[in-house]
């Protein structure tokens, strides 16, 4: 049976039995549901196991900051199919491009680390910037904005986004999906500051939306890691 196969059978039980958690939590809808279960599934065909804890490490840990100190902030809503996949597509491709392309394993289990560290340190900055950060910058103009307005930066959220990052590269380099820890965490922080350079420009404008400055946050975290990747492994 190819190894791929055998992936998938298991990764639709995990993925399943992780997404059934998230919508029994309320963190997710319907079709928040059936859309992270193939996330899920494809990061298991792509990258296995490991792989897969390390995309459960963003689970758990962005679950986890949506709570904090949820009596003290607006209440959030389950998530749609279009939040999941605007952190989850590009670690998904990115996966499942580990598989299709062996010779390049390297840099797309980077981009795949790097991707997830982006998703994670913008859920961190941003649920903790906004319930413990105090009154953000727009890091457009660095005045002061409302707190919860698009494009705002707090040291605390910044902080914790950088700790966000740095957890996804410690699981990934303790399970040997991607190294070293330094690329993983500067393609993270690149990431999420490029989601809230979008987000205090284009978003702010009407111009792109939530889910689009997401996506380009993971897309920029993937691509970094990728490129440094390459860079450190050439002699």
């Amino acid at each position: 049976m190819p190894l791929w196969l055998g992936r998938l059978a298991v990764g639709i039980v995990a993925s399943g039995a992780l997404g059934g958690v998230a919508y029994r939590a309320r963190s997710i809808d319907g079709h928040g549901l059936a859309a992270g279960t193939c996330i899920g599934t494809a990061v298991y065909v792509g990258v296995g196991w490991r792989g897969f804890l390390c995309l459960a490490t963003f689970f758990v840990v962005g679950t986890v900051a949506t709570r904090v100190g949820r009596a003290e902030k607006a209440a959030h809503g389950a998530r749609t199919v279009r939040h999941v996949l605007a952190n989850g597509a590009v670690p998904a491709c990115s996966a499942v491009a580990a598989l299709l392309f062996p010779t390049h394993v390297e840099a797309l289990a980077a981009a795949f680390a790097g991707a997830l560290a982006a998703a994670t340190a913008d859920t961190l900055s941003s649920e903790i910037g906004q319930v413990y950060g105090g009154r953000p910058y727009l890091l457009s103009t660095f005045r002061r904005v409302p707190v919860g307005d698009d494009g705002g930066v707090t040291v605390l959220g910044t902080l914790a986004g950088l700790g966000g990052a740095g957890a996804i590269a410690i699981v990934a380099m303790s399970l040997d999906v991607a190294t070293p820890v330094g690329v993983v965490v500067l393609a993270g922080a690149a990431g999420n500051l490029a989601d809230s350079a979008l987000g205090a420009t284009l978003e702010r404008r009407g111009a792109m939306s939530n889910a689009g400055v997401n996506l380009a946050c993971t897309l920029a975290g993937a691509a970094l890691a990728a490129l440094l990747s390459v860079a450190v492994s050439t002699p």
